[in-house]
């Protein structure tokens, strides 16, 4: 006998882990970890709200069937990030150029250790299209940020949510969603959120690095740099809750992918700050 997706969803009263994948409307779109299964999550009054890229827990109060969709009802609760949740392809890596390490000349000259070269490489850039909006690409990271600049913030966090819907790895839209609440009020909810944001954005870019991976990122090559925006992002982030020792780690790991030090990085790690700086996540 076959059975349909639905018979997998717990009925009202049962609990339920899903992804969240992005937004549509004001619901949440996710993907049951157990089978799979497509859903659309309303949480209604539920303080608690996952970014995309975060696990949660649904106690279910309602189901239904909607244009071809599952629509959950109830409460959220216990979002957190789950690398292997996630169940994505990495972003691919291209070579670009091979740089000398600037090491490599002074060690020569005083005998010592000579460091090898290190090949640059570019992230894939992953923009996917909305339908109805007509800006695409690079355009469109551009157009939510002006909506968001522009007084609509509510536009804004929809449209970047709905490319996430479509794709998780579109990295822009993480750094742009991050960037939002990292120049908003000086308020711990803000600061959360923005954390969550390029926690996620970090986790999918890292996930993208082989662990052997030493090449670098460059800044000047701007498909990584949604990547490293939410590096910086998460590392002011981090800086800004009291978490020096972290937010340390991250800097460094931002200069090691790009040694060139965008962002002023290096002024970052000689003298840290309880706050970023506004604008820190402009869009490209």
């Amino acid at each position: 006998m076959t059975r349909s997706p639905g018979d997998w969803l717990p009925a009202p009263g049962q609990a339920l882990d899903v992804l969240a994948v992005g937004r549509s409307g004001d619901a949440i779109c996710g993907r049951v970890v157990a089978t799979s299964t497509r859903i659309l999550v309303r949480a209604g009054l539920s303080p608690v709200r996952p970014v995309e890229g975060e696990l949660f827990t649904l106690d279910v109060a309602h189901r239904s069937r909607e244009r071809g969709f599952w629509v959950l009802e109830g409460a959220i609760r216990s979002p957190r990030l789950d690398p292997d949740a996630l169940r994505l392809e990495p972003l691919a890596l291209l070579p670009r150029a091979i740089i000398e390490n600037p090491g490599r000349r002074r060690s020569s000259e005083r005998g010592g250790r000579i460091g090898k070269n290190r090949l640059q490489y570019e992230l894939d850039t992953v923009i996917p299209r909305v339908p109805g909006f007509e800006a695409d690409g690079l355009e469109a990271i551009e157009e939510i940020a002006a909506f968001w600049g522009s007084g609509d913030a509510e536009l804004a966090e929809i449209l970047a949510g709905e490319l996430l819907a479509r794709d998780l790895r579109c990295l822009a839209a993480h750094a742009l969603l991050g960037g939002f609440f990292l120049d908003g009020p000086l308020e711990e909810r803000w600061t959360e959120r923005a954390l969550r944001h390029y926690r996620v954005g970090v986790t999918i870019g890292e996930l993208s690095l082989a662990g052997s991976f030493d090449g670098t990122l460059p800044w000047r090559w701007r498909g990584n740099r949604p990547f490293l925006r939410c590096l910086y992002g998460y590392a002011r982030c981090l800086e800004r809750v009291g978490d020096a020792g972290p937010a340390r780690d991250h800097f460094e790991r931002l200069l090691q992918l790009a040694p060139e030090g965008p962002k002023d990085v290096r002024e970052a790690l000689d003298a840290p700050r309880s706050r970023g700086p506004q604008g820190s996540s402009p869009a490209p």
